[in-house]
């Protein structure tokens, strides 16, 4: 027998994510043979915490480069791990020019991507983030021994744009190893799946069946993706000539034919003599019956004068009337019909017919009060199996998919009637049950004693501080009843108050490292020197703007809110700000309401109604939170960032903070007893803290 050795690659996908989060994707790429040799199989596995256009974009440089390098390397005549480091090379300078043309930012900490190439037995890694994974090899003794390969991979602390694949690793994939590379998601169901036992028991496509339809069966809403590359060993049978069993050839005697003949003639004649001989008994039967018949005739025929007789002759009554009176005089019984015996079966007649009735009655009763107890059982079990499940949809992330789940138990629990003490009682642990989850989906977190950064003294009465701002660890808040712009150190609490002597309105703040660039309701812009401790005007070209809502830099421009306009307008920005340029070209939402902006690559805009509408190049997105428990009534003010992947709201009329992931998802409230209304919020995300304007204070909050 001998043994053939072969690469074998299975894939494992599930899509159940009820909506798109993320971008998985596993690519795989076969070179043609050289010289005799097997092909190298390049496999690049994807996983990308976004779904912006941006990303795709990568992904698709990416792909092009590596159709465009795989032939060209695979013709070298060089070992894998030169051929390798070449394709690597490619890559990381397609990457570069991509990312050097693209306007866009990349968030590299959302980027998962490793690329694996496999040649016979060698195996060439290199990637970018993190990924589960599991290398099954094979020890001398037979037993096998669990890595993990990607860990192994050396990467920096930040990414290098101009490298993004810095880090190599060249090993061997001998017969009987296993590789398992798949999205994080798989790391906390590693023990419930039974990945590294199917591995080590099943072949690659039979372990990857497996493991798929486990995860079918647990009905997880969220997208898998994954790979299992093993070397197996082929075996090839030799041929064997199997020779048919000797039949022994048996010699008939000499008497075998007659022997034959006499047995088929007893067989026939064992058919046939019923019919060529009756039994004897049956004839003896069939005389006497005939017999009996003759005699039963000549009975009949004796008897007919007889009948014709009586047929017209009157019948006399055998009761003379001398008899009759004297059974009259002995009171023989005959003239009364309700006998005793009658009576009795009567009264037990009746006595059965009510218990009939009564027991059909009762029957019917149980069958109805049973019916309807097993109707509300399922109904409280129903309800109960909902709120199980929005408990698991919790777990897995999935907010939306539980608000539906407990509004389904909700409706259930108002039909469910506590007519007993039973129900009552059952009803109740239901009715606590939910007010649990529901309390899980708010994700409140109350906070009553916040630290307090700034709070005006109680001599200011009804005064408020407007405005919020924040940049190099320094909050930035303006006092109109004192007309100061008040700055305070994040971390120390000590406060520098900045004159403002200007009679125009303050409306918007925008920090930075140098100090802050502010815009007033008379179409002002002004620049404020945190260490001058100075306020110096800016030229400001505002002829194409109608009002000031609320204004942001980005990328070196100016994002102004003009609700009266109905437009976001643009700005260059530099020593002076420049003419404003329309930058909505698409939207079906009124910007009439329109309170607070804010923008990483999407512009996001709030609403005192509580709406929020993100724009993408001027152009409207149809996207939207998940419900939020309760819902949002207005938004105040609203904050976000490149660097950061939350959004954060500042709801005045609910008074509290309300925080968001950018893909809608809710991550967190804040509320507090200190709040009356906040008014404006920032975030300082070196310092993973809240800032929100209340009233006369600013208070700070960690950043969930």
């Amino acid at each position: 027998m001998s043994f053939q050795r072969q690469l074998r690659i299975a894939e494992i996908e599930v899509n159940a994510a009820p909506t798109d989060e993320r971008i998985v994707g596993i690519f795989r790429y076969e070179s043609e043979p050289q010289k005799g040799k097997r092909g190298s199989t390049i496999v690049l596995i994807a996983e990308i915490a976004s779904t912006l256009y941006v990303y795709e974009q990568l992904l698709d440089v990416i792909n092009d480069a590596i159709e465009r390098l795989r032939p060209l390397i695979s013709a070298v005549d060089a070992d894998p791990m030169a051929r390798f480091e070449k394709l690597v090379q490619g890559l990381n300078q397609t990457v570069a020019t991509f990312v050097s043309q693209e306007p866009s930012p990349i968030a590299w900490n959302r980027v998962n991507l490793f690329l694996l190439e496999v040649q016979e037995e060698h195996v060439c890694l290199t990637g970018l983030g993190r990924l589960s994974n599991l290398f099954l090899q094979r020890q001398p003794d037979g037993t096998t021994r669990v890595f993990d390969l990607f860990g192994s991979l050396e990467q920096p602390a930040e990414v290098n744009q101009e490298k993004i694949f810095s880090g190599l690793i060249f090993g061997e994939l001998k017969t009987g190893d296993a590789l398992f590379a798949g999205t994080q998601n798989f790391e906390r169901l590693r023990q419930e799946l039974e990945i590294v036992p199917h591995l080590k028991t099943l072949p690659p496509v039979t372990a990857a069946l497996d493991i798929q339809q486990a995860l079918e069966t647990l009905r997880i809403p969220d997208d898998f993706g994954a790979v299992i590359l093993a070397q197996v060993e082929l075996t090839e049978p030799v041929a064997q000539t199997v020779r048919p069993p000797l039949t022994e050839v048996l010699k008939e005697k000499s008497t075998t034919s007659v022997e034959r003949m006499y047995a088929e003639e007893k067989t026939a004649e064992a058919m046939l003599q019923p019919a060529m001989t009756p039994l004897p008994e049956l004839k003896k039967r069939s005389q006497a019956a005939l017999r009996e018949q003759v005699s039963t005739l000549g009975e009949t025929l004796k008897g007919l004068p007889a009948r014709a007789k009586a047929l017209f002759t009157r019948p006399q009554s055998d009761h003379d009337p001398i008899t009759l009176a004297g059974l009259r005089t002995m009171n023989a019984g005959h003239g009364s019909f309700l006998t005793r015996k009658h009576k009795l079966a009567i009264i037990a007649g009746v006595s059965v017919l009510v218990l009939c009735i009564g027991g059909t009655v009762w029957y019917r009763y149980a069958q109805r009060k049973n019916a309807e107890q097993l109707a509300w059982n399922n109904a409280y079990d129903q309800a109960m199996e909902q709120k199980s499940r929005a408990e698991a949809s919790l777990v897995y992330g999935d907010d939306e998919g539980a608000q539906r789940l407990v509004q389904q138990a909700d409706g259930i629990l108002r039909s469910l009637d506590s007519s007993n003490e039973k129900r009552a009682e059952s009803r109740k642990t239901l009715e606590t049950a939910l007010v649990s989850v529901r309390a899980k989906l708010r994700k409140e977190q109350r906070i009553d004693q916040p630290r307090s950064l700034v709070t005006l003294p109680a001599e200011a009465g009804d005064a408020t501080l407007s405005l919020l701002g924040s940049a190099e660890g320094k909050v930035y808040t303006f006092d109109a009843k004192n007309k100061q712009f008040i700055i305070t150190e994040a971390a120390t609490n000590v406060v520098k108050r900045v004159d403002w002597t200007d009679g125009s309105v303050p409306v918007a703040i925008m920090t930075d490292k140098t100090g802050a660039l502010i815009l007033t309701q008379e179409k002002k812009a002004f620049r404020l020197d945190p260490l001058k401790a100075t306020v110096t005007t800016v030229a400001y070209d505002s002829a194409q703007n109608q009002s000031i809502a609320n204004a942001t830099v980005y990328a070196k421009r100016v994002y102004l809110l003009d609700p009266a306009g109905n437009m976001i307008w643009r700005h260059n920005l530099g020593a002076s700000i420049g003419p404003g340029t329309a930058y909505l070209k698409q939207t079906s939402t009124s910007l009439q309401g329109a309170t607070s902006l804010s923008i990483d690559s999407n512009v996001y805009v709030g609403f005192s109604n509580g709406q929020i509408v993100r724009y993408l190049s001027g152009a409207q997105e149809t996207w939207a939170p998940t419900p939020i428990d309760p819902p949002l009534a207005n938004v105040a003010s609203l904050w976000t960032a490149p660097e950061s992947d939350r959004l954060v709201i500042a709801d005045q009329v609910g008074k509290r903070v309300v925080i968001l992931r950018k893909d809608g998802k809710h991550v967190s409230q804040i509320t507090s007893s200190a709040f009356k209304g906040p008014s404006a919020v920032t975030v300082d995300v070196a310092l993973k803290q809240i800032f929100v304007t209340d009233g006369g204070s600013v208070y700070a909050f960690d950043l969930p």
